[in-house]
């Protein structure tokens, strides 16, 4: 798979993406109804339910709220630790969009 890299001049940061995926988060909130409002670079902004993923055992630690709400951004991406992260591409998809 070909990987791009940009540089994000909100951030600071650089972003690799997979070909074609130009969409990366640039911000979240995380809710205590195990929803994230995400913002994405092209200036949507979605309601992704992750309550579905609570079952999942690669997000066994997202279960504990105060964790989950210890969401951020981190390389385009929503992150919790170095470790565990949601595809910006799955967060775009799977999100609903709301108006602000």
């Amino acid at each position: 798979m070909e990987y791009r890299r940009w540089y994000d001049e909100k951030t600071g940061e650089y972003i690799d993406s997979a070909a074609g995926s130009l969409i990366y988060v640039t911000d979240v909130e995380a809710k205590r109804d195990y929803s994230l409002i995400v913002t994405f670079s092209d200036g949507k902004v979605k309601k992704f339910d992750a309550r579905k993923y609570l079952t999942w055992e690669v997000f066994r630690p997202i279960r504990n709220i105060t964790y989950f709400l210890m969401a951020h951004t981190d390389r385009g991406t929503v992150v919790w630790d170095d470790e565990l992260d949601i595809a910006p591409e799955r967060l775009y998809s799977d999100g609903v969009e709301i108006e602000q």
